[in-house]
């Protein structure tokens, strides 16, 4: 005799999968989390840094936490040198080098965030990259960051590029649901 599944025990199942799958997109909306607020630029491209510090500099209360190979920060340090803040603005300025792609990076992100809870709590995030990673990357933010509680707002800079392959969105879908199952990325590291 074959044994079968309950129906209910495999609708419970299926409605606690997806409530899981669901909840990056629930938890900002259900139980935001209290804080403060960050600007958060992927500086592969210094417009996108241009932009941020254009944000920043409308509210430097705000953290800024610039993201990018070593490199790439020293171009960013230049650039917020050039607009002169003075040294209470310059202390909320974080740069990460961690994760060498858009999953890497804001994983790395999120693993800042939590290790900063008790002196730099976060609620909510505004990512900073080009219009067309955009979609993307904010997805992404939205998985690893919103299931914190985090709510995630995007601004895309304008760049004559096509938009990306949504292949490329839905794996790091995958990838970002998988970390937060694992805590792995899904990337093969050297």
């Amino acid at each position: 005799m074959r044994w079968r599944k309950p129906p209910a025990l495999v609708a419970l199942a299926a409605v606690a999968a997806s409530g899981w799958l669901a909840w990056p997109w629930l938890a900002p909306t259900l139980w935001p989390a209290a804080g403060g607020a960050a600007i958060v630029v992927l500086s592969e491209d210094p417009r996108r840094t241009t932009a941020a510090l254009d944000l920043w500099q409308q509210d430097p209360t705000r953290q800024l936490v610039i993201q990018g190979f070593p490199y790439l920060q020293g171009i960013a340090r230049r650039q917020i040198a050039a607009r002169q803040p003075g040294p209470a603005a310059l202390a909320r300025v974080t740069t990460l080098t961690c994760g060498v792609d858009t999953v890497g990076q804001l994983t790395c992100l999120a693993d800042w965030i939590r290790s900063q809870s008790g002196s730099l709590p976060l609620g909510q995030v505004t990512l900073v990259t080009d219009q067309p990673h955009l979609p993307r990357a904010q997805t992404i933010a939205e998985i690893v960051l919103g299931a914190k509680g985090i709510r995630v707002e995007g601004l895309g800079v304008p760049i004559d590029e096509p938009a990306e392959n949504p292949l490329r969105r839905l794996r790091d879908q995958l990838r970002s649901q998988f970390w937060r199952a694992t805590g792995w990325d899904g990337r093969l590291r050297p």
